[in-house]
């Protein structure tokens, strides 16, 4: 099977238990799943599971990504922002993080992964356009 990304409009037993295997907590898998009625989910699928996700909300804020440990450095997290930049065509005009959320360790991986996926730094705000 291949890795595919698309959006999810609606909640699955299968999606809940898997979003619990790959988010670090419960309240993280509780703000990706609120974020199909408050924004946008988009979920990397391998072999009909999902093994990433990325919530966006209605202004462009990405204001969750997780992989799952076991898939993570394989370029999952990069596809699955590169496929939601395609799919949000037209929608937004960029995608946006505030690193102002994480924990400062966590802000120098973030700020690599963020750079090389073609994000712009303003200040702990990074932003992307929404083009293919």
């Amino acid at each position: 099977m291949r890795l595919t990304v698309s959006q999810v409009v609606q909640t699955s037993p299968q999606l809940e238990s898997d979003l619990q295997k790959v988010c670090q907590d419960n309240e993280q898998t509780q703000r990706l799943l609120d974020s199909i009625n408050t924004g946008k989910l988009f979920c990397s699928t391998f072999n009909d599971r999902h093994i990433g996700a990325v919530a966006i909300s209605a202004q462009g804020m990405v204001t969750s990504l997780v992989i799952g440990q076991p898939n993570r450095r394989r370029g999952i997290g990069s596809d699955l922002i590169t496929q939601t930049c395609k799919l949000l065509k037209g929608e937004l005009p960029q995608l946006s993080v505030d690193l102002a959320y994480l924990p400062t360790e966590q802000h120098l991986a973030m700020q690599n992964f963020l750079r090389h996926n073609k994000f712009i730094q303003n200040g702990l705000l990074w932003h992307r356009k929404v083009t293919v």
